[in-house]
């Protein structure tokens, strides 16, 4: 269980969705190949980590012990 002294650091599906939802969006009105290819990835990985062998979306996928891959930096 997460509180303020110990953030969750995991990926969750309705952040992607959002995510795609929008860059794919951008990426048809402005026509930059930038955002096609982080729509590309935010697609991507959607599928491939959040997706099980069944077809189902898992809701999130945790970050390990909730340290390492997605930790940000501290602040000095």
């Amino acid at each position: 269980s997460g509180d303020w002294d110990h953030p969750d650091y995991s990926k969750e599906l309705i952040h992607q969705g959002v995510n795609l939802k929008f860059y794919a969006l951008a990426t048809a009105v402005f026509k930059d190949e930038l955002y096609k290819k982080i729509t590309d990835k935010i697609l991507s990985y959607s599928q491939n980590y959040l997706r099980s062998p069944q077809g189902y979306f898992y809701a999130k996928q945790a970050a390990p012990g909730n340290i390492g891959f997605y930790l940000l930096p501290e602040l000095e």
